[in-house]
C-alpha cells in the first residue's frame, strides 16, 4: 500500500506597509494545522542602525492585527518541514519547533548596516550603502528553502513583486 503524499501547507509573505516613505516590513506567516486563522509569524525585528534579531510570533492572527498585513501566497511547504507547530498561545520567542524554524534561525539576522549621522564622513565621495534588513533576510530564507526543496522556486517571484515600501 502506497503512502499518500504529505499535504502541503500554504505559506504567506506578510507585508506590513507603514507608508510610502518607509520600508515595508516583511515576515513569513505559517498558518496552524488546526486553525487557518492563527499561526506563527517568522521574522527578524530591529533596524539597520542597531541590527536585527530572530523572532517567532506565536498565536498570530493577521486579521486581528491593528496594522493588518498584506498576505501574498508564497507556495506550499510539505508538512514534514512545518510540523510540529509551536505553541499557539500568543507570545514571542526564538525557539525552533520544526525544520522551517530551524532553517530560519540558521540564516543570520542582519547586523547594523547604517552608521549614525554623527559618524558620517565629510567626504563628497561616499560609497553606496547596501542596507541589510528584514526584506533581504527573508529573501535569503526563501533562497535556502528553495535550495532545500521546501518550497517551489515561484516564491522568489512573489518577493520580486511584493511591496518594498
Amino acid at each position: 500500500m502506497e503512502t499518500p503524499p504529505t499535504p502541503a501547507r500554504q505559506l504567506y509573505l506578510a507585508c506590513f506597509i507603514p507608508s510610502r516613505l518607509f520600508t515595508a516590513h516583511w515576515a513569513m506567516w505559517v498558518p496552524s494545522t488546526d486553525d487557518e486563522h492563527i499561526g506563527t509569524l517568522i521574522q527578524v525585528i530591529g533596524d539597520p542602525l542597531n541590527g536585527f534579531v530572530h523572532e517567532f510570533e506565536r498565536g498570530y492572527r493577521p486579521q486581528e492585527d491593528s496594522r493588518p498585513p498584506l498576505l501574498l501566497e508564497l507556495g506550499g511547504a510539505g508538512e514534514n518541514s512545518v510540523v510540529p507547530d509551536g505553541p499557539m498561545i500568543p507570545g514571542r520567542d526564538a525557539n525552533a519547533y520544526n525544520e522551517l524554524e530551524r532553517l530560519a534561525l540558521s540564516i543570520p539576522a542582519p547586523t547594523p548596516s547604517l552608521k549614525p549621522a554623527a559618524a558620517a564622513s565629510v567626504s563628497q565621495t561616499k560609497p553606496r550603502i547596501t542596507i541589510d534588513n528584514c526584506q533581504s533576510w527573508l529573501s535569503r530564507l526563501i533562497n535556502a528553502m528553495v535550495a532545500q526543496h521546501m518550497i517551489d522556486d515561484g516564491a522568489r517571484g512573489v518577493l520580486q513583486t511584493a511591496p518594498k515600501n
